[in-house]
């Protein structure tokens, strides 16, 4: 299209050069019928002048264009319609554009009406009406007339969501019945979702042609990584992109950084129901602290929180709590803060989820990002995916997808599920970051490996299809069959352990059932099988080996009850060769993941010896991580550690000691019981009788019934205690 040269005259002396603008440049496409296609790009890119040559409004200064069938379009709101008409009359001279008698017209007027949904106001002036209600009647009469290509531009962005839902099913009932639609829209979501194809416009040409999801993910991808179109949709008011530019303006990516900028774009985002920029802009106005501000906040947060917000919520229930609550919280803060500093990664996680919990401010946020990232590099697997969910988010931290892919695909390796599925997810769509179909397959084939159902269906679908990989149908009908028995693993588990000793069902049968339910990765299934084999002599090495090799497995890939399981197979020489050093290989994988017998078990086997070389450092080191946690059972193996003189400082002694008869005195019955051995035995203290009867008398009303023995022997033998032979029974035997 080119604008005409302008002639100079009286008033207009100085010639206007022609300006040539090719708002389409070459472009080929065929639409087949029954094509719901959808039209995607920028402000000028050349969707709406593609839609006016499709519908002969506008002619090409060269090509053709063919249409096969009747077309019906709404290019523009309130196009074809006069201002001083009603409604009624509106539709009747609608149909007369689409080349339809006053007859026809009466015979589909009411449903025309119906479906518009403002049978109220059709006899008012359409001049009366809002975009919503001309978009509303524009819409309901081309659904309502007999054409075979629709043309629909933006008209879903001036509907209510009732109206807008409607609008949607119908477009896919077109689409079932033959009927072809274009349709043109910013809203990449419901794109995505109504069409089964779409083109990509940009400077006149098409960059892309295809699957209506893959498209809009491309596109989406662009649109979230470009500073400069981000800047330019915030402008055109796209509140995402506003809200997108605000972040850029706080963390000075870009465009440098800016409070003012921040601020006053993540307001306008604010201002059209952005749900984050809600809490963002809310944060701020309480910062400013004045009343009308702390008010204007306060509706924010209930509109976010309404629409689902987490953080929004936390704040409004927060911000109701009385200042006694505000210290409160400031001393667990101290709290979380001093377990963090000692450097385990499973502390300083949880210190970064409370700080995060209980942010108000980006810098709360970053802080909590800090800690967050301090257990990551610790290797916490569950730190790693918090990581890459804030840069992903840009919370307490500049939005970074190219980092949040490294951390996810770290956790990933270490075997942690969450991680693994929000992967294969990313790649799947590739809205954050490229499409990669292999490497969602990958991911997806990790988890149903892993036993998780949802990954074992798009594990058995994308084997079907040939996504990611090369199409197989043994393997999908395999792994549809391990979804089918991973849902129902435990089930089938608890009804083999009961037919095991009530029914007479084949033994085969039972076993089957076992082995089905390791299909999805169930360790108790597998373990169930192998300890069968063993106590039931009939230990068959190849498939025990098998068996072995899942659980291996699973361990590798950061099933924590699964590494620890092998650990005792190993350390106690169930079914493989006592080996020590293996066993201290799966239990350092299962203490690293968190689980804290595995942990106590290493300072007992550094202490002693067992696959190592005896080493003191690192058996202390491991009883006071699981310490840490309130295990009664390495603070003791801490304190006969510094009783029997293997470790020589009596002040660490008695800060254990300390912390053992802390616990005891709220409640812990295995501390008090032990607390009464130390004095009753002399270990690590002056053997004192009656110091013993008061910390058993204390497990013993707590129902500890080897105290209450204890305890009936030393009032019948009079240690610590005159003999008193009605207590001792009552001990013995209780009250009579």
């Amino acid at each position: 299209m080119e604008n005409p040269e302008k002639k100079g005259g009286i008033l207009n002396r100085n010639h206007t050069k022609t300006i040539e603008n090719k708002v389409l440049d070459g472009i080929t496409l065929d639409i087949r019928k029954g094509d719901v296609l959808g039209v995607l790009g920028r402000n000028g890119s050349g969707k709406s002048t593609f839609l006016s040559m499709i519908a002969r409004i506008m002619e090409p200064d060269s090509g053709t264009i063919e249409c096969s069938g009747k077309v019906a379009s709404i290019l523009e709101l309130g196009m074809g319609f006069h201002p001083d008409m009603s409604g009624r009359e509106n539709i009747y001279l609608k149909g007369e554009l689409y080349g339809f008698s006053r007859k026809e017209m009466d015979s589909k007027i009411d449903r025309i009406i119906e479906y518009s949904g403002i049978s109220k106001y059709i006899d008012n002036p359409v001049r009366t009406y809002s975009s919503g209600m001309s978009g509303r009647l524009a819409f309901s009469i081309m659904m309502n007339v007999e054409s075979d290509i629709m043309l629909v531009d933006e008209i879903l962005s001036v509907g209510d969501a009732a109206f807008m839902a409607k609008a949607k099913e119908h477009f896919k009932k077109l689409a079932r019945s033959g009927k072809t639609v274009v349709f043109v829209s910013h809203s990449i979501n419901d794109m995505a979702d109504m069409c089964n194809r779409a083109v990509w416009i940009e400077d006149g040409k098409i960059i892309r042609d295809g699957k209506a999801k893959d498209v809009c993910a491309e596109y989406q991808n662009k649109m979230s990584s470009s500073p400069e179109i981000i800047a330019d949709l915030a402008e055109a008011g796209v509140a995402e992109s506003q809200y997108e530019l605000a972040m850029m303006y706080r963390d000075g990516t870009n465009f440098g950084k800016s409070e003012e900028l921040y601020k006053e774009w993540m307001k306008r985002a604010a201002d059209q129901g952005h749900t984050l920029a809600q809490v963002g802009y809310a944060d701020i106005l309480l910062e400013r602290g004045d009343e009308d501000d702390i008010s204007e906040a306060m509706d924010l947060y209930q509109s976010a929180a309404n629409k689902g917000n987490n953080d929004a919520r936390m704040k409004i229930a927060s911000f109701r709590k009385n200042t006694d609550d505000d210290d409160l919280r400031t001393e667990i803060k101290k709290i979380f803060l001093k377990m963090a500093e000692e450097g385990d990664p499973i502390n300083q996680f949880r210190c970064a989820d409370y700080l995060l919990k209980t942010a108000w401010t980006n810098e709360d946020r970053k802080e909590a990002f800090g800690w967050f990232l301090k257990s990551s590099e610790n290797g916490y697997p569950n730190a790693m995916h918090q990581v890459a969910l804030m840069q992903r988010d840009g919370v307490g931290t500049a939005k970074n997808y190219e980092e949040m892919e490294k951390n996810l695909k770290k956790a990933s390796d270490s075997g942690f599920l969450p991680s693994i599925i929000l992967l294969a997810d990313i790649y799947l769509q590739g809205r954050l970051i490229p499409k990669n179909e292999k490497g969602a397959f990958e991911q997806y084939l990790k988890g149903a490996r892993l036993g998780n159902g949802r990954c074992q269906y798009q594990t058995a679908i994308m084997y079907r299809d040939g996504i990611g990989t090369e199409i197989n149908i043994d393997e999908s009908e395999a792994w549809f069959e391990r979804f089918s028995y991973s849902s129902t693993i435990l089930n089938n588990i608890w009804a083999a352990d009961w037919a095991k000793l009530h029914s007479d069902l084949d033994r085969s049968i039972i076993e089957d059932m076992y082995f089905k339910s390791t299909y999805g990765g169930n360790t108790t299934a597998i373990s169930n099988i192998l300890n069968t084999a063993i106590a039931g002599n009939e230990f068959d090495e190849n498939g025990y080996s098998n068996l072995l090799n899942s659980m291996k497995f699973l361990a590798e890939n950061g099933n924590i009850d699964a590494a620890k399981r092998i650990g005792n197979y190993y350390y106690d020489g169930i079914g493989v060769k006592k080996d020590y050093s293996e066993a201290i290989k799966w239990y350092e994988k299962a203490a690293l993941l968190g689980d804290q017998w595995s942990r106590n078990r290493l300072g007992e086997m550094y202490r002693d010896g067992k696959g190592t070389a005896p080493d003191m450092e690192k058996a202390i080191e491991w009883f006071v991580k699981t310490s840490n946690f309130g295990s009664t059972l390495s603070i003791s193996n801490i304190l006969n550690m510094y009783s029997t003189g293997i470790i020589e400082k009596k002040d660490q002694y008695e800060k254990y000691l300390a912390i053992l008869k802390k616990m005891a005195e709220n409640g812990n019955i295995d501390a008090a019981k032990r607390i009464g051995n130390y004095y009753y035995d002399g270990i690590g203290v002056k053997k004192d009788y009656s110091e013993a009867i008061k910390w058993y008398e204390k497990a013993a009303l707590l129902g500890d019934q080897w105290s209450r023995n204890r305890l009936g022997e030393m009032y019948r033998d009079g240690k610590g205690t005159s003999p008193d032979a009605e207590k001792a029974i009552m001990w013995l035997i209780g009250p009579q």
